[in-house]
This record gives C-alpha cells, sequence and structure tokens, in this order.
C-alpha cells in the first residue's frame, strides 16, 4: 500500500525517530553548507513534523530564558522554510548573501533582533504574495522596535537603518 501512495503522489510521512536523531544534528551544523547537506541526506527535515519540533525547542528554549538557543533555532527554522518554498541551493546562497552583509552591516542590538527578524521576514512574504496581512506584521513588529524603551540608547547607525528600513513598510 505505502507504494500505491507513493506512485498516486501522496507524500510518506517523515520517520519520528530518524527526525529526533537528525534534528540535532542539523541544528549543531557549524556552516550553512553543513546544514544543507545534512538536509540533502535527510529530506524529512523539510517535514511539517521537523518544523512542529523546532517550534517544540524554541517554546522551550524561551521557557528558560535561552536566548543564544531561541536565535540558533529560530534562523534554522526559516532557513527550512526558505528551502521548502524555493529549494536548499537558493536557500543557502541566500543566507551565505546575508551572512557576508551582515559582517558589514549595522551592528544590531540584541533586544531587537527578534522583532527585526519577524519585520523582515513579513516583508518579504509581502512581497512574494502581495499579502497586506504580511506588510501589518512588519508594520507591527517596526512599530515594537521604534517604540522600544531601549531604541534611543541603540547606535546612531541602527537609528538611521531601522528609520530608513521601516520608512519603507510604512509608506506602502
Amino acid at each position: 500500500m505505502a507504494f500505491l501512495g507513493g506512485v498516486f503522489g501522496r507524500k510518506r510521512k517523515p520517520d519520528h525517530q530518524e527526525l529526533t536523531k537528525v534534528l540535532p544534528a542539523f541544528i549543531r551544523a557549524r556552516t550553512w553548507a553543513e546544514a544543507q547537506h545534512i538536509v540533502k541526506q535527510h529530506p524529512a527535515l523539510l517535514s511539517d513534523e521537523a518544523e512542529t519540533l523546532l517550534d517544540q525547542r524554541i517554546i522551550t528554549a524561551h521557557e528558560q530564558g535561552k536566548q543564544d538557543s531561541i536565535r540558533v533555532l529560530e534562523e534554522r527554522r526559516t532557513w527550512l522554510r526558505q528551502c521548502r518554498q524555493t529549494s536548499t541551493e537558493e536557500a543557502s546562497a541566500e543566507q551565505a548573501s546575508a551572512a557576508r552583509v551582515q559582517r558589514d552591516a549595522v551592528p544590531i542590538p540584541s533586544e531587537f533582533l527578534h522583532d527585526l527578524r519577524q519585520a523582515q521576514e513579513a516583508e518579504q512574504c509581502y512581497l512574494r504574495t502581495g499579502d497586506r496581512a504580511a506588510l501589518d506584521e512588519a508594520a507591527a513588529a517596526w512599530a515594537r522596535i521604534l517604540g522600544h524603551a531601549a531604541f534611543a540608547a541603540a547606535p546612531d547607525r541602527f537609528h538611521l537603518a531601522a528609520l530608513n528600513d521601516s520608512g519603507g513598510i510604512f509608506l506602502r
């Protein structure tokens, strides 16, 4: 019966044991090339179940106050979503490009990382789909950044970049 499901286009449910075994290796990957290699070897990482497992780890990290873990897990989840929408090659190329830009970019105070990432992801979703709800989500994230008590004490370069980038959202 499983053979017929594959022939007629039904996707096989990912092996939960495989996912729980390979997910930690994927999370610990030191480079995006290594992460891409792991995903190619274990395409079950591109499943809804894998995203659910990552979501559970993010919730646990939030409960434990592990900010570094949250950042890494959210980056991995975002990258897997990009892989699902495009391909592992394209998502890896985008990530490598973003890493190069980030090395030369404005320093981002840690208290703004989550909202900034959310604003950028929502903007990209809006640009891909034209979904106004995504644009509203980006605007809300930028409003949280601009209204944050620590914004006034952030570096000038961050101020300028935030005002510039948020302005693009608010003008749409």
